[in-house]
């Protein structure tokens, strides 16, 4: 059973019980933390860091027979402002292996992920990308925070997708998390979006992120469909003037896109100006399925990560859940593809994932 998380104090006896040890054993609480008695259970929430000084309140609430979750790892750029890792196809062709076409403004795809904003101190982050190669087609997102040059301490704190073809056409939809239509849902206020500025996030600090296209309603509110955890956001299609603080899709005159010879991007610094402050986990890229409000439902799964089994069962896709190094963290374990990226810039596995 779990010690318990406030009020009376944890005994030493107590935590040798938790252990499974005698409760009168010799212990040292620092030996405790450092592994020494058995293994500190990292899925456990919380658990006692290995850090000095050790402390007796490190133990309040830990569970060393906790099971593990559904994600044990996620990905952080572990760069710095001018360099930071991701993921890429270097050695393996994207079109190749997927599709020479999707995922495709005019058709349908689905991106999907949990973020948590790690730091305080970026103001732009990447989070995917379609780089066309020999064609000028590109597919980027990222999220910005934008102090409002007319109203000081003000931000648009935002995501973006967008997308330019070879042919002049152009589409971009924008979601202020911080707006007055979705404020509630994403809990993100208009204050700088940072680590102190979440929103509403699951234990560990994530919120699922995921954008839906589906070309065939074109110029309507339903083309592009936005979700903050499982909550759809007010994202209107808008022809006309947009302000600072709006959230909205426009799009002029796109082709289907020619990714021949394209690098796929995931996190990290491309285009290079971009800056970090995020993690990601439970990576899924679905190249030719819709994704409908009850699929999204099922992914959130209350707030915790879903079973692969409920990623596929929806459909075939790229999904990277950095739960293996080797060869790389950027192995596809979505059972459909195989493509499994490269890391550039050095990005790191670390024990924080989303629950």
């Amino acid at each position: 059973m779990a010690l318990q998380s406030s009020g009376q104090l944890i005994r030493m006896s107590q935590i040798n019980t938790e252990l499974g040890r005698s409760s009168t054993a010799t212990i040292s609480l620092d030996t405790a933390e450092n592994g020494g008695y058995g293994t500190i259970n990292t899925c456990a929430s919380p658990y006692p860091l290995a850090a000095n000084p050790a402390s007796m309140s490190e133990w309040y609430g830990y569970n060393h027979s906790a099971a593990c979750g559904n994600s044990s790892y996620a990905m952080s750029d572990g760069g710095t402002a001018t360099s930071q890792g991701m993921l890429y196809s270097d050695s393996i062709s994207y079109s190749g292996t997927v599709s020479t076409s999707r995922p495709s403004p005019v058709s349908e795809f689905t991106i999907s992920f949990w973020l948590k904003r790690a730091t305080g101190d970026s103001s732009v982050g990447y989070l995917f990308g379609l780089d066309g190669g020999t064609t000028n087609d590109s597919l980027i997102m990222y999220w910005d925070s934008t102090e409002d040059p007319n109203d000081p301490g003000v931000y648009a704190n935002r995501i973006v997708l967008s997308f330019n073809d070879d042919g002049g056409g152009s589409m971009q939809s924008v979601v202020n998390l911080s707006d007055t239509n979705n404020s509630t849902p994403t809990g993100v206020s208009p204050t700088f979006w940072d680590n102190n500025n979440q929103g509403n996030v699951e234990p560990h600090g994530y919120s699922l992120i995921t954008v839906v296209i589906y070309y065939p309603a074109w110029a309507t509110n339903d083309y592009i469909k936005w979700y903050w955890n499982d909550v759809q956001l007010d994202v209107p299609w808008n022809a006309g003037a947009v302000g600072f603080q709006d959230s909205y899709t426009v799009g002029d005159s796109i082709t289907t896109p020619d990714w021949t010879n394209s690098v796929l991007y995931i996190g990290g610094s491309v285009p290079t100006e971009l800056s970090s402050g995020c993690q990601l986990d439970s990576y899924a890229v679905y190249p030719a399925t819709r994704l409908l409000g009850s699929d999204v439902s099922t992914l959130y799964n209350g707030g915790s990560v879903a079973t692969l089994t409920d990623y596929q069962n929806i459909g075939a896709l790229l999904y990277y859940n950095f739960e293996s190094a080797s060869p790389s963290i950027g192995e596809d374990t979505g059972a459909t593809y195989g493509m499994f990226l490269d890391e550039f810039s050095t990005p790191i596995r670390i024990a924080d994932p989303a629950v």
